[in-house]
């Protein structure tokens, strides 16, 4: 297998991983701006496991 190949694959297991351990890698999907006691909302889903978190902001 090329060295290209083995990297890739060692980094997928150290990001599931990290997964597993609580750590997400979060990527923001949706961002929804107000104003006053409501505030935004923000969508996040983690690239690696699909998890998505809702928060506000």
């Amino acid at each position: 297998m090329p060295q290209q190949y083995k990297q890739m694959d060692i980094l997928t297991l150290i990001n599931q991983l990290l997964c597993h351990l609580g750590l997400h890698d979060y990527q923001i999907i949706e961002a929804t701006f107000g104003f006053g006691e409501r505030g935004g909302v923000e969508r996040d889903q983690c690239r690696c496991c699909g998890k998505v978190r809702t928060r506000q902001i």
